[in-house]
């Protein structure tokens, strides 16, 4: 290819071009970054930056505070009565229907009470027996036994379900 004036010249055009489209990116690039550390509402970038650290500090702090709160919630609810079991029926056949009934009330441990109701047709008799370990040191009737199966039925298939 010869170079004549003609050529030269549109080279120069074009690279003149070139620089004068680098210069207009390089000056809006400039005013972006001096923009971006002044900052805009008397925040510069360092500002921010300490702003940001200090917010994820607090937020840290507000996380450590919610997981002892958590805790503390777990072990209240691991003594709270969490399973409840109630049974009737009628421990006298030939008077009236299934009037008395049997409660098992238990927390995460299988400690708790089983209170039952037997009902005549003149009184109404109650007893509450402790549970520890879901074992009781007084004799359980069949009909507080069931109560307690019932109750292992239960915490067998929720555990099941939630498997």
């Amino acid at each position: 290819m010869i170079l004549t004036i003609t050529n030269l010249l549109i080279i120069v055009i074009a690279l003149g071009l070139i620089v004068i489209g680098l210069a207009g990116w390089l000056w809006r690039l400039e005013r972006r970054l001096t923009r971006l550390f002044t900052g805009r509402g008397h925040q510069n970038l360092e500002e921010l930056v300490t702003n940001f650290g200090r917010e994820l500090t607090e937020l840290d702090r507000a996380r450590q505070e919610i997981e002892h709160f958590l805790v503390a919630a777990d072990q209240r609810l691991s003594s709270s009565v969490r399973h409840v079991r109630t049974l009737r029926y009628n421990p006298f056949p030939d008077q009236g229907g299934n009037q008395s009934f049997s409660t098992a009330l238990l927390d995460e441990k299988g400690d708790g009470v089983i209170i039952t109701g037997l009902h005549a047709r003149d009184t109404m008799r109650v007893y509450a027996k402790p549970i520890r370990n879901r074992v009781s040191d007084f004799e359980l009737t069949i009909e507080e036994q069931d109560a307690l199966a019932s109750l292992d039925e239960s915490r067998r298939v929720s555990n099941d379900q939630r498997r």
